[in-house]
């Protein structure tokens, strides 16, 4: 298994005050006060102009004018999510900002309008593969002014086609509860480190965290639950069997390889990922548990040093009162844990970062 590296101790700030937009004061990597502060204020600008917004009444196209009011829900701890992912794309630290900085399936583009508002490169890219997320996110932006230079609408290869031909000193790419869901990770990641050839950052937040064994049971649960019901009649070393040989398959085809095997006692082929139990109920492959070892042989092997970083629990501000209060509780004793284990916190984290650097 992969050793979660290490990393050295949060940065203490001198000048005194709060960071608003923060899960713990050791949730943040070793850089400069001033660059965090930078990015809380900007934090807070956006924060403020997304409260002001009247989402129902706004022109936007209705998925994302529904996705925008779920947001306002629970604005300031997506904000927070945010600033912690933007917070590690700039460890190790450049002598400037970003020549670059792409959004990388950015859905409602709150996490490209953060950047720019941040000032945190000098071409701020956003990135969907639908084009009405480009369309949607592009309207919200100027609703807040805070609008990305381009709106690229494809895979990690039209991203860099966009790139080509310009004069990069560096580039960063950011993205949340993207990764899972690539098909070929390991491309992916390839393709990304040859946007530039220089100094790069790559910041991946993922919710499959497959560290956690409360994740993976709770994958796993949905799976064999599927195939309970559809085999209610077999017997356990056959229930055992079938969950094994259909991992990484969607509902209905489990389905179907439960009654093939009633009838014709025929089994699906061994899978190659026999671990990944993904997601059943919304398709193979779908939200993949990551194969982090891999992941990082491959950033390693495009040059970039790799480090595991654990994320954070949320307050559960959209919640009744009461299990707010609840949740804010449990949220804030777990985070005190992850930041005292630091690396080995991934192992009760929600999710995780892979944090990748090219220097």
């Amino acid at each position: 298994m992969l050793s979660v590296k290490a990393r050295r101790s949060p940065i203490r700030y001198s000048s005194g005050g709060h960071i608003r937009h923060s899960y713990h004061d050791n949730s943040f990597p070793p850089i400069d006060e001033r660059q965090l502060r930078q990015l809380d204020d900007a934090a807070e600008r956006l924060l403020a102009k997304l409260k002001s917004l009247n989402v129902p009444e706004l022109p936007l196209p209705p998925f994302l004018r529904n996705d925008a009011v779920e947001l306002l829900k629970s604005a300031e701890e997506t904000i927070t999510k945010y600033v912690h992912v933007l917070a590690w794309s700039l460890y190790p630290e450049l002598p400037r900002k970003y020549s670059a900085f792409v959004d990388y399936g950015g859905g409602y583009g709150i996490l490209s309008c953060l950047i720019k508002e941040a000032d945190l490169a000098d071409v701020v890219i956003y990135n969907d593969i639908l084009d009405a997320c480009c369309s949607g996110a592009r309207q919200l932006a100027r609703y807040l002014d805070c609008e990305a230079d381009d709106y690229v609408c494809g895979n990690i290869a039209v991203v860099k086609a966009s790139l080509d031909g310009r004069r990069l000193a560096s580039c960063a790419v950011a993205s949340i509860n993207v990764i899972e869901h690539i098909y070929d990770v390991d491309d992916f990641v390839r393709t990304a480190a040859d946007l530039h050839k220089g100094p790069m950052t790559m910041v991946l937040s993922t919710s499959a965290n497959p560290f956690n064994p409360l994740v993976r049971r709770r994958h796993s649960r949905q799976h064999n639950e599927i195939i309970q019901v559809c085999a209610q009649h077999l017997s356990v070393a056959d229930v055992e069997m079938l969950t094994c040989r259909t991992r990484g398959m969607r509902k209905d085809d489990i389905e179907k390889a439960v009654r093939l095997f009633e009838v014709a006692h025929q089994l699906p082929p061994v899978p190659s990922h026999p671990t990944n139990t993904c997601d059943p109920i919304t398709g193979s492959w779908q939200e993949r548990l990551l194969d982090v070892p891999a992941v990082t042989r491959t950033f390693e092997e495009s040059g970039f040093s790799v480090t595991v970083v654990p994320g954070y629990y949320g307050s559960g501000i959209a919640l009744s009162n009461r299990a707010r209060r609840g949740k804010k509780v449990a949220a804030s004793m777990l985070n005190c844990a992850i930041a005292y284990l630091g690396p080995r916190g991934v192992r009760i984290a929600p999710c995780l970062i892979l944090h990748g650097a090219r220097r």
